[in-house]
C-alpha cells in the first residue's frame, strides 16, 4: 500500500494520469477523510480551448513536481487555530449551529468550513449545510462527532494507463 502524502496549497503538482501541472490553490477535507486539491494550471496548448481557471481532482492523483512551492503569504493576523473535523460549532453572524464537515485550507491560508446541522433537512431530504470562513465560527463542543477512519482510495496502489 501506498501511503497519501499532505500537499499543501502553494506546491506545484503533476497529475499522474493527465500529466497535467499547476500549483495548488486550495486544499479540501471532509469527515470521511476525502481530500480534494483544486489546482491552477501553469500551462496550456491553444488547440485545447480555455484555460480552466482551476483543475479539482483526489489529492491521490496529484504528486508534487521536486521541491517546487510558490511563496505563501504570513498567516492572517486574526486568530487562526484551526477546528477540527467534527467539532460543533456556531455561526456568530446568523447563530447556525452544526457539525464541521468539510475544512478548506486556500493559497493566502484561509480556513472555510462546511458546517451541517443535525437533524435538519431540506425539502428534498437533503442534510442543510453552509459554508462559513472561521473566523464567524466560535466552537460549542470539541470532536462532537468522531471521526471515521476510513480508506479514501489513496491508500490503494494506484497505476495510470498506459
Amino acid at each position: 500500500m501506498t501511503e497519501s502524502t499532505y500537499i499543501e496549497p502553494g506546491t506545484q503538482v503533476r497529475h499522474k494520469m493527465t500529466g497535467v501541472s499547476g500549483t495548488v490553490a486550495s486544499r479540501y477535507e471532509d469527515l470521511a477523510g476525502y481530500i480534494w486539491l483544486w489546482v491552477a494550471p501553469l500551462a496550456h496548448k491553444p488547440e485545447e480551448g480555455k484555460v480552466p481557471d482551476q483543475i479539482g481532482g483526489d489529492e491521490c492523483l496529484w504528486e508534487p513536481v521536486g521541491e517546487l512551492r510558490l511563496e505563501r503569504p504570513e498567516t492572517p493576523a486574526e486568530d487562526m487555530t484551526p477546528f477540527e473535523l467534527g467539532a460543533y460549532v456556531k455561526d456568530v453572524v446568523s447563530g447556525f449551529r452544526g457539525i464541521i464537515t468539510g475544512r478548506t485550507e486556500s493559497f493566502a491560508r484561509c480556513l472555510g468550513y462546511d458546517v451541517t446541522a443535525q437533524g435538519k433537512y431540506d425539502k428534498d431530504g437533503h442534510p442543510i449545510h453552509h459554508h462559513f470562513q472561521g473566523p464567524r465560527l466560535e466552537l460549542i463542543e470539541d470532536m462532537a462527532l468522531a471521526v471515521p477512519a476510513t480508506r479514501t482510495g489513496c491508500d490503494i496502489p494506484h497505476e495510470p494507463p498506459r
